[in-house]
């Protein structure tokens, strides 16, 4: 896959007839996969009908993928089950905007040290909630800690993070980088959505800046 991005790729926005260019596919199939709600509009499919929808960032991101796997003999079954779970991403990322690389860093090691106190094992110091309650955010915001180093408003995540927004984080933060567009996609699907030990942290946050 080789598809150009500009570089405020984040602000990017395509006709449909641009998406179909852009990725390859035939204008029938980008209609089909909105049918289906494998992609989306920008704002829910009201800005425009027809080939004046208007499609943002992660929704080229999405179908370019599809795009590729689909030429890799992944069925609407799979295109559905992937594109399910990067939109969940992204709902992810308008609830919670401000989220960074280094904030799941810091959730990830409460979430394993948790797991840790559930099997009777000793909790790492980087990784006990109790702990984290005692710091001052601002010093872990300066880094006054080491990187990864949860505080009080990390253990105020923990009410939403979880090993499987974990796992959407992950693979959002891959799939929705620049890079995607020089890779396998089919590869990074399935190593990215079976693990949740690395994040590529490529900018200051998941959402749109990776």
């Amino acid at each position: 896959m080789r598809m150009a991005l500009p570089d405020n790729h984040q602000a990017l926005q395509m006709t449909r007839q641009q998406l179909s260019v852009a990725i390859g596919v035939n204008g029938e199939t980008i209609a089909y996969w909105l049918k289906e709600g494998l992609i989306f509009a920008l704002g829910d499919q009201k800005l425009g009908r027809g080939n004046h929808r208007r499609f943002g960032y992660e929704a080229v991101h999405i179908a370019a993928i599809l795009a590729e796997l689909s030429r890799y003999g992944m069925n609407t079954t799979g295109l559905r089950n992937l594109s399910s779970r990067l939109w969940r991403a992204v709902e992810l990322g308008r609830l919670h905007p401000d989220f960074t690389p280094i904030d799941f860093m810091c959730c990830k090691n409460l979430l394993m040290g948790n797991d840790f106190a559930v099997r009777g094992e000793n909790v790492p110091d980087i990784m006990s909630i109790d702990l984290a309650l005692t710091r001052d955010d601002n010093d872990v915001e300066n880094e006054v800690y080491p990187i990864g180093t949860p505080g009080p408003r990390h253990v105020k995540m923990m009410e939403w993070f979880s090993i499987d927004a974990a796992r959407l984080l992950t693979a959002y933060a891959d799939l929705m980088s620049r890079d995607i567009f020089s890779r396998c996609p089919e590869m990074v699907c399935k190593r990215e959505l079976e693990r949740i030990d690395r994040v590529h942290i490529r900018g200051r946050s998941f959402w749109g800046r990776c």
